[in-house]
């Protein structure tokens, strides 16, 4: 996480809203954070910024796979691993509320 400063993620999320549909964006300012580095507990040293946080999930972003994972933080405030994929923050607000058109959210209050 040397190169990716919070300001090139405030951009990076920034430019992802952006792309959200409006839905989306609605939602996903809902549950938004201020980013934090959570650690990596299998990669000691190395961390993900978190971004949102939904019910018991954390939606972070890897800069190593340079994409968005949605994960559930151990109590520590860790992750056990970092995901692989390569998300988009579109397809984590369609895993988490559905699709956008057809779904008044009723997961999220």
């Amino acid at each position: 996480m040397n190169s990716w400063t919070f300001q090139k993620i405030e951009n990076l999320l920034s430019q992802a809203e952006d792309n959200l549909h409006p839905n989306h964006r609605a939602q996903f300012q809902k549950i938004r954070v201020p980013p934090y580095r959570a650690p990596v507990a299998t990669h000691p040293g190395e961390s993900v910024i978190v971004a949102a946080k939904y019910e018991d999930k954390i939606l972070y972003w890897s800069d190593i796979e340079e994409g968005w994972e949605i994960d559930t933080p151990r109590k520590d405030g860790s992750i056990r691993e970092r995901g692989c994929n390569q998300f988009e923050l579109s397809h984590l607000m369609w895993q988490l509320f559905g699709d956008p058109e057809r779904t008044l959210f009723k997961r999220y209050p």
